[in-house]
């Protein structure tokens, strides 16, 4: 029997007032992703540390700040973390 556990992806965003891309919201989610959206890096860091987030969506202006946070917790330690622009395409 698999004990498979479901992904879960932080999409985090820089401002209160901006949306998550629809695009890449419906792609993570029918690939099986339980998707958490956040804004600000407060938000990101506190929810990387807590969540144990599979991989970590960054708009480009937080990439720098919190980085080096995400990468120290033991807890986002290991996610993925790759970049998404307002269009939805992401890097990394």
């Amino acid at each position: 029997m698999s004990t498979k556990s479901q992904a879960l992806v932080l999409v985090c965003l820089a401002r209160r007032n901006q949306r998550a891309p629809s695009d890449l919201m419906r792609q993570l989610e029918c690939a099986g992703a339980l998707v958490y959206v956040t804004h600000g890096w407060e938000g990101c860091v506190r929810a990387a540390t807590s969540l144990v987030p599979t991989a970590i969506y960054l708009d480009p202006s937080l990439t720098r700040r919190v980085t080096p946070y995400l990468r120290a917790h033991p807890n986002s330690r290991w996610a993925t973390i790759g970049e998404v622009r307002a269009s939805g395409d992401t890097r990394g």
